[in-house]
């Protein structure tokens, strides 16, 4: 019974994966034609062009912070949790796999 519901979770995933799919490439087509291709029009700029131009700003993160914390945080984040459902003999599968099914 519960391979048949993960094929028929897997068949839904796909089916949907497809419908979106379909309504993208209509979207597309409806937004650009079909006679330019799925493609918007390319527009170039001149390097010249005060009106575009804005001054440098400094960085609000420095690399130097941003890459160790990118690392760091979510390295503590997972293990605190494994070191937590290991203390209180806890699962480490989310709660959705938790819930019982009841067969018919």
């Amino acid at each position: 019974m519960a391979s048949k519901i993960k094929l028929m979770n897997i068949l839904f995933d796909e089916i949907c994966f497809i419908l979106v799919l379909i309504l993208f490439v209509v979207v597309k087509i409806l937004m650009y034609g079909t006679d330019g291709g799925l493609y918007p029009t390319k527009r170039g700029f001149l390097c010249g062009d005060t009106s575009i131009q804005w001054p440098l700003k400094e960085e609000s993160v420095p690399v130097e912070i941003n890459d160790p914390l990118s690392y760091i945080i979510p390295v503590v984040v997972v293990s605190s949790y494994i070191l937590l459902a290991f203390s209180k003999n806890l699962t480490l599968k989310p709660f959705i796999y938790q819930v019982k099914v009841k067969e018919f």
